[in-house]
């Protein structure tokens, strides 16, 4: 069978690789889909290789989305009234938070002129991560501090590294997603999903066809992991596609989507909640602004949509707290706006940010309520730590 590009993880990637800001590097998205597609077939599936057939499937299931629940707008939320924020950044620098742990500590991808460095945001201070020298980014932090992410190799390879400040350690080529509470680290290896056990060496979890590409995003205190991996098409046998999976007790399960497309899971909580989305393409290119994505939860079996928020046509999620807090962004083309989804209903995390702000996107938010993302600041593109007064 042929493969469809792996777009789910190439739109997860050219997420964390910067295309939050208007700044978006194409240099950096390429060396991403270099990194992660396998060297024998990677042009084979960059390229745009759906079928007639599977774009009119595409278009036709925007249609009725809103008959599904997408795009049916609840109503805001109640959230404590009063936050302070704190704002990272200046128009020298391009700071792209990934995530935060419950000591409200969080991490970032820092852009420069020079290129991609990873970054600790905490208490107002920007801490250089990794050698200072090393391009790469942060993926996740747990509470004691432990930071995993993904180095660049000069050849366009990539490492699956943890971070310290000022070092950093190799694990594998690859990459790294993310890390529980006690040192369990979730990733890839030369494209088989994989985990490091406690620190140890790398296991390596079924895909949903032998020898194709798959990716482990998250990991819960459970031991579930969630992430994508390509399956059979659901449009043409004679083609692939990415699936949201879920590997419990070692075994591969495919999560479904609530309309036909591309689809990851991106994040789950401890009450085995996951979050995820499904490309919904208005066009047979791979460019981010041609995309919709039609996000869901998936809880004990059932999938059920998130709503939009008003007028937009795509919701991104980007993790889930232990309250069921949903980070994200919603938005019309490259047009974001950082949202929240609590029990259900939207908050416009522009309302929590105060004057003077106007959000892009919800990158992180963890069990104290802390939301980390991106925005702009009188006009200046910067990160945010919101922290609730109450």
């Amino acid at each position: 069978m042929r493969n469809t590009a792996n777009q789910a993880v190439i739109e997860r990637l050219a997420k964390k690789f910067g295309q939050f800001s208007k700044q978006v590097s194409l240099e950096a998205l390429a060396a991403a889909r270099r990194s992660f597609l396998r060297q024998d077939d990677r042009r084979g599936r960059i390229a745009s290789t759906v079928l007639p057939v599977a774009l009119l499937l595409f278009v036709s299931c925007v249609l009725p989305l809103q008959a599904m629940g997408f795009g049916v707008r609840a109503e805001s939320a109640e959230l404590p009234s009063n936050w302070t924020v704190e704002a990272y950044g200046d128009n020298t620098q391009n700071i792209i938070p990934r995530a935060i742990n419950n000591n409200g500590v969080a991490v970032a991808q820092l852009q420069t002129a020079a290129g991609y460095f990873p970054v600790q945001l905490s208490g107002g201070q920007i801490v250089t991560l990794g050698d200072g020298a090393t391009q790469g980014f942060p993926a996740a932090i747990n509470d004691d501090g432990e930071i995993v992410g993904t180095n660049f190799n000069p050849d366009g390879g990539t490492v699956a590294v943890t971070y310290a400040p000022g070092a950093y350690t190799e694990l594998n080529s690859g990459a790294a997603w993310d890390i529980d509470s006690s040192g369990t680290i979730v990733g890839s290896v030369n494209n088989v999903p994989a985990y490091w056990p406690n620190g140890e060496a790398p296991l390596a979890l079924p895909a949903l066809i032998e020898g194709q590409v798959a990716q482990v995003f998250a990991i819960n205190a459970n031991g579930w992991m969630v992430g994508d991996a390509v399956g059979p098409h659901w449009a043409s046998g004679d083609l692939l596609a990415d699936h949201a999976v879920l590997w419990r007790d070692g075994q591969i399960i495919d999560l479904g989507s609530v309309v036909p497309g591309l689809t990851i899971a991106i994040d789950v909580n401890d009450a085995g909640t996951i979050i995820g989305e499904t490309i919904v393409a208005t066009d047979d290119t791979t460019e981010q602004s041609n995309k919709n994505y039609a996000s869901f939860t998936w809880q004990d079996g059932t999938l059920s949509p998130l709503p939009f928020a008003d007028g937009d046509t795509s919701c991104e999620v980007y993790a889930i707290n232990n309250l069921g807090w949903i980070a994200g962004d919603c938005g019309v083309g490259q047009e974001q706006h950082a949202v929240l989804w609590v029990d259900g209903e939207i908050v416009e995390v522009d309302t929590l940010l105060g004057e003077g702000w106007k959000s892009i996107v919800a990158t992180g938010v963890n069990d104290n309520g802390q939301i980390t993302g991106q925005g702009f600041l009188n006009g200046v593109v910067v990160a945010f730590v919101l922290t609730p007064d109450e």
